[in-house]
């Protein structure tokens, strides 16, 4: 989590020198599953930056990032690769049986990619890149 902060105006034609204080990061901070979605969301929850509305009252805002392993994004080129590739045989391909079976092995394929994946984030935190998840303005703790 990454919480920007207000900097002071430097206006080069002042005579006074302005320090950013950076402000205090957020405390407590807990990520848990959201129930019954297939693990495609969690919740996070903080308590805000004692800079938040009071202190230096400093905090703009909020960001919340994941990081992504390389192989993620792999995996997800090659399941949109797969459903082009299932779409596509479906109308060129007579023989059903056939398109069953190359389904399947392409299916197969893409599990047993999918079992590797977390080994890929054992490599945390190179060989992935953080992505921004959402923003919360100052004063919001969810």
């Amino acid at each position: 989590m990454i919480y920007q902060h207000a900097v002071p105006n430097t206006d080069s034609n002042s005579s006074k020198s302005e320090t950013v204080v950076i402000p205090s990061p957020p405390t407590n901070v807990i990520a848990s599953d959201i129930s019954n979605d297939h693990g495609h969301a969690i919740k996070v929850d903080w308590d805000l930056s004692v800079d938040d509305g009071s202190g230096t009252n400093s905090v703009l805002s909020y960001e919340i990032f994941r990081w992504v392993p390389n192989a993620e994004n792999e995996l997800e080129d090659v399941r949109n690769k797969l459903k082009k590739v299932v779409s596509d045989l479906r109308e060129e391909v007579g023989d059903e049986e056939q398109l069953e079976t190359q389904e399947l092995e392409l299916e197969n394929q893409f599990e047993r990619m999918l079992d590797e994946i977390s080994v890929a984030y054992s490599s945390y935190p190179q060989n992935g890149e953080f992505k921004l998840l959402g923003v919360a303005a100052s004063g919001v703790s969810t």
